[in-house]
């Protein structure tokens, strides 16, 4: 029997008067992903911020985080799962911006902007609940580079012209990954901290990968790419080497000691789904990559731990770069489930995009991957 809230709900809805739930498309993810990028005659155009939510108010204006990592991670998507004129453009001036931000650890740093252009990358002690004090922030250096050399490669793929004359930066980024990169082919998160992370090597291995696409194809240089592909073998040995060959999961991080810290799967950050990053990044070889997703995937399944396609994550984040995972080890079932989850808990009746924190823009790219896959 119905409970009488819903009977009305459903009574409304057969006569026309509530909307019935929209169905998942792209088009608004992409819209909400470019309504994100600041246009204005300041420093901070081209800036793409974390999402719509402000950081902190300064003089009565809102200043929202800019974290690069995901803002490369959102483009790449948008340019992977649909690229368009206006994608290209947005990545255009992205791009730019990043290379105006370098900052001393040859990556931007996390920055926060205001609608007049306005910006700064130290919000030292404001007076905000809660507090910010985060000045030249950088979460991880490996990943941030790893990740921009992979959108300059997407750019290039979707049709971007403008590849050739950012040679020297993303040569410049790659420099930053091989300064990171121990003898065991594994990169460290930042060169003053020193953890080797299985999520930012997955992306390490991409990204190098990345790199002798753009050797070979845009700046033409076949010695350059051979080097890149060495790298990108080399990291990739080092990420095969975190597996242990009995259980078939890899250790979430190699600590500065040579000591491995080996997954609980209770634990979904980092331990649990970091064992989905070698399958979404093609960081490892399928099979070995596609047994520790079905590992997490299998103890996510809402017997054991709740169900990874509803919200597992005990810290409220909606992971849709699990689905994309789970489309590759060919779960198309799991991963529209997950779609059709987040939609309903995420967009309104009439496809009003309601992605406020703490889900980012890096969410948005990747839900928007599994939306056009799943159709």
């Amino acid at each position: 029997m119905l409970a009488p809230r819903f009977a009305v709900v459903l009574l409304l809805t057969m006569l026309g008067a509530v909307p019935p739930p929209s169905t998942p498309a792209p088009e608004p993810i992409s819209e909400w992903i470019l309504g994100l990028q600041v246009e204005s005659d300041g420093p901070a155009d081209g800036a793409l911020a974390m999402h719509t939510d402000p950081a902190f108010y300064l003089d009565g204006q809102p200043y929202r985080h800019v974290v690069p990592y995901f803002s490369n991670l959102a483009l790449t998507s948008l340019l992977d799962a649909q690229p368009t004129l206006q994608a290209l453009a947005a990545t255009e001036r992205w791009i730019e911006w990043t290379l105006a931000h370098i900052g001393p650890r040859g990556v931007p740093a996390e920055h926060w902007v205001d609608e007049r252009g306005n910006e700064t990358d130290c919000p030292t002690r404001l007076a905000t609940t809660p507090q910010m004090d985060g000045c030249h922030a950088v979460d991880a250096t490996d990943s941030a580079a790893a990740t921009f050399i992979d959108l300059v490669r997407a750019y290039a793929e979707a049709g971007g012209t403008r590849a050739p004359e950012w040679r020297d930066e993303v040569r410049a980024m790659a420099q930053v990954l091989r300064d990171l990169q121990d003898r065991d082919g594994l990169t460290w998160a930042k060169h003053d901290y020193r953890v080797k992370y299985l999520m930012d090597n997955a992306e390490t291995v991409q990204g190098f990968r990345a790199l002798a696409t753009l050797e070979r194809d845009v700046f033409g240089d076949l010695d350059a790419a051979r080097r890149a592909t060495d790298d990108a073998d080399h990291a990739a040995s080092g990420l095969a080497d975190l597996r242990d060959p009995e259980t078939g999961l890899y250790a979430w991080a190699r600590l500065d000691d040579g000591s491995e810290q080996a997954v609980d799967l209770d634990n979904w950050y980092a331990d649990a789904v970091a064992q989905v990053w070698p399958l979404l990044f093609d960081a490892a070889p399928h099979d070995d990559a596609e047994a520790g997703f079905l590992a997490f995937s299998d103890h996510y399944d809402g017997t054991k731990r709740p169900d990874w396609t509803a919200s597992a994550d005990p810290s409220g984040f909606d992971w849709p770069a699990v689905g994309v995972a789970a489309l590759r080890a060919g779960d198309h079932e799991r991963a529209a489930r997950q779609v059709r989850s987040l939609w309903a808990r995420r967009v309104g009746a009439r496809g009003d995009i309601v992605f406020a924190s703490p889900f980012t823009v890096a969410d948005a790219g990747w839900l928007l991957r599994a939306v056009v896959a799943t159709g």
